[in-house]
């Protein structure tokens, strides 16, 4: 939509009122206080919203940081809706299409590993993967996952025998299926019951050159065994939600 109504005082006032705690102290932490609410914040005009719902526009979500709404649309509505004047655009939803990147060139030091470059980090078959979401480049700005701990919830970790694995920062591990501190498969697991959680983590944490090396292979990790293959049942949320407090 082109325009949004003015941030008043007490339209900010009600939005910072409407904000969770933990919210509120990080937008004071990165923004300072007197910038905490901007106009992004300003509900998107209900009267363009009920404009669209009056012809039949099926809206599927309303978007005040864009000033936008996404909606399923024919063509016969999207040549109505660019007459009216309160719209400023009308464009497709984007997709993702995958292009080959050109091999980074050498440029820094990597860090503790003696690794000086990306070439030397030698990422072997995980290479194409990393390079989809330009993760290399970011390797090459000494930014390897280094003071960051991941929690991960999944089915499993063998992650003492995986090669890649076997040095990881690995601070806290817990089963909540057995209720006990062995995440890799015990006696009445099923055989696969490890694996998908010591892949996940694999491709996250990983470090084997040549090999493969994960996204975020310096960080440190607490694991949580809380889903169980040998059944879908409702108290895999109960193992999810105790793993969360935990």
């Amino acid at each position: 939509f082109k325009t949004k109504e003015i941030l008043a005082p007490l339209m900010k006032t009600n939005i910072e009122n409407s904000l969770n705690e933990k919210s509120l102290i990080r937008r004071y932490r990165l923004l300072g206080k007197e910038n905490a609410i901007d106009s992004y914040d300003i509900p998107v005009r209900e009267q363009n919203v009920n404009k669209l719902k009056e012809i039949g526009v099926q809206i599927i979500y309303t978007l005040n940081w864009l000033n936008a709404v996404s909606c399923y649309l024919t063509q016969e509505q999207i040549l109505l809706l660019s007459t009216f004047n309160f719209i400023e655009k009308i464009q497709k939803v984007k997709s993702i299409k995958y292009i080959e990147k050109e091999k980074i060139e050498e440029t820094s030091v990597i860090g503790k590993f003696g690794v000086k470059s990306i070439e030397e980090l030698n990422y072997g078959s995980s290479y194409q993967q990393l390079l989809l979401s330009d993760i290399p480049k970011i390797h090459n700005e000494n930014i390897t996952g280094k003071g960051v701990r991941i929690g991960l919830f999944d089915s499993g970790f063998d992650w003492r025998k995986h090669e890649s694995l076997t040095n990881s920062r690995v601070i806290a591990e817990w089963d909540f299926v057995f209720n006990d501190s062995i995440t890799y498969n015990e006696q009445n697991d099923i055989a696969s019951q490890h694996n998908h959680g010591t892949y996940v983590f694999s491709i996250i944490g990983g470090f084997k050159p040549g090999s493969l090396i994960g996204s975020s292979f310096e960080s440190e990790f607490i694991l949580a065994k809380t889903e169980d293959t040998r059944s879908e049942k409702h108290i895999e949320e109960d193992n999810f939600v105790a793993a969360l407090e935990w």
